[in-house]
């Protein structure tokens, strides 16, 4: 945030500093370029003069900039014009000192003649404002004051409605990483992160649950052990009891010895069907799965998988290939179907050789089978049916890592969403086939 407010303060600064410059470079330009409109009243009363000629009788109302005009003879002491031409017969040191003085208005003077000068003509004037120039500079600062507060707007709105909501956010991931998994976040006004928010939320709460039920399967399968530990006490008890009167030959008797002969082994089978119980509660329930089951477009998941495995696939130089199919409802849940055949493509990934991974598909009866066929099988036959093992690896697995639970968990969803999901080796590929209900 603080860094973002500097970004803001630089924007702000850059802006008044090109506004300043932009109004000096035009008060320059403007300055030298002023208006000119003067010079063409001036023209026009010399030429109206030049018209008379040269009488003064011209009326300077219609004139907007041009306020007086005086005249001086070339031979200031001679009579050059009659009584209604400029000035007097003769002109005194002062009158010559006036002429050329400089008055309140700006001033031009003319010669008067052609071939000849005879005198001179002071046509005296009001520079007018350049207004052209000064409503461009309106113009200019306008539109830049339009950008600059454009500009600041965008800014704060990226500070308040995706900043300052992110920063509120960014410290969640590493509260779930940690446990810290009471503690929602609340949607912004303006959801702009509301997917974002409601998938960290959603995350948080399956966490959450996942935590919880782990915590009540844990201490479910502690109290069954130990409770079967304490009832294997007693049969173990006895146990000792008939090997210690046997080892001391209490027994005498052929009969009675058989009869703890048979005692330990009805004892021993006891233990062994505790144990069986062990391992059954151990295996039981090890990993839930919640499976939601609804109805979705086999076209939909299949869109889903080609958009995510195109681009990672072309990157790895191996061949996706999506044949034809018929779209059709399939009962179960999209999300665990395609983590189903994520887990699928994945392992074509990891243990094919990288050259192509074909979707197929093909309808028997009420069920759409769709299968992911990959190149370079690397599986031995013997070791097929251990693929649907939890916690069993290959021999091909070399130094790839995996847990050994990703085909049993897609066997567990394929049963739950009423389908199946089988392995087949076809000469040097492996091909792995789903089989989803048709609705």
């Amino acid at each position: 945030m603080i860094k973002f407010n500097r970004i803001i303060a630089a924007v702000i600064i850059c802006l008044g500093l090109l506004t300043i410059s932009i109004n000096i470079v035009l008060v320059y330009f403007t300055n030298n370029n002023e208006n000119k409109y003067y010079m063409i009243e001036i023209n026009r009363a010399h030429n109206e003069i030049k018209e008379n000629n040269y009488s003064a009788n011209i009326d300077l109302s219609r004139y907007q900039y041009l306020k007086d005009i005086s005249f001086l003879p070339a031979n200031f002491g001679s009579d050059n014009f009659g009584s209604d031409n400029f000035g007097s017969d003769n002109f005194g040191s002062d009158e010559i000192k006036k002429f050329f003085e400089n008055d309140n208005n700006a001033y031009l003077i003319k010669p008067i003649g052609d071939k000849e000068i005879t005198g001179y003509i002071k046509f005296s004037y009001t520079p007018g404002a350049n207004t052209n120039g000064s409503n461009v500079i309106m113009i200019v600062n306008l539109c830049i004051g339009l950008m600059s507060i454009f500009i600041i707007a965008i800014l704060f709105y990226i500070k308040k409605q995706i900043i300052k909501p992110f920063n509120e956010i960014r410290e969640m991931p590493f509260a779930l990483s940690k446990g810290h998994l009471t503690q929602g976040i609340k949607e912004s006004k303006s959801r702009y992160f509301g997917r974002f928010l409601w998938g960290l939320n959603l995350l948080r709460e399956n966490l959450e649950e996942h935590k919880t039920k782990e915590l009540a399967l844990t201490k479910e399968k502690k109290t069954i052990v130990l409770s079967i530990s304490h009832d294997i006490k007693t049969p173990l008890s006895a146990i000792k009891l008939y090997t210690k009167a046997l080892s001391e030959n209490l027994y005498d008797n052929e009969e009675k010895r058989q009869k703890i002969i048979d005692g330990i082994e009805g004892k021993a089978d006891e233990i062994e069907s505790f144990v069986q119980d062990i391992i059954k509660t151990s295996k039981e329930d090890f990993l839930h799965i919640d499976v939601r089951n609804s109805e979705f477009y086999l076209g939909d998941l299949i869109e889903r998988l080609r958009l995510y495995y195109s681009d990672k696939l072309d990157y790895l130089k191996c061949q996706f290939t999506v044949q034809s199919f018929e779209n059709c409802l399939i009962y179960g849940d999209i999300e665990r179907g395609l983590e189903v055949f994520e887990n699928i493509i994945e392992n074509a990934i990891k243990y094919g050789d990288g050259k192509q991974i074909t979707l197929g598909f093909d309808c028997e009866e009420n069920f759409q089978l769709v299968s992911v066929k990959n190149t370079g099988n690397t599986l031995p036959a013997n070791e097929m049916v251990h693929l649907w093992d939890s916690f069993w690896r290959g021999s091909n697995v070399k130094d790839k890592k995996g847990s050994g639970l990703g085909l049993y968990i897609c066997r567990q969803i394929m049963t739950q969403m009423k389908g199946d999901i089988y392995a087949a080796a076809e000469n040097e590929d492996m091909c792995i086939t789903v089989v989803l209900k048709k609705l």
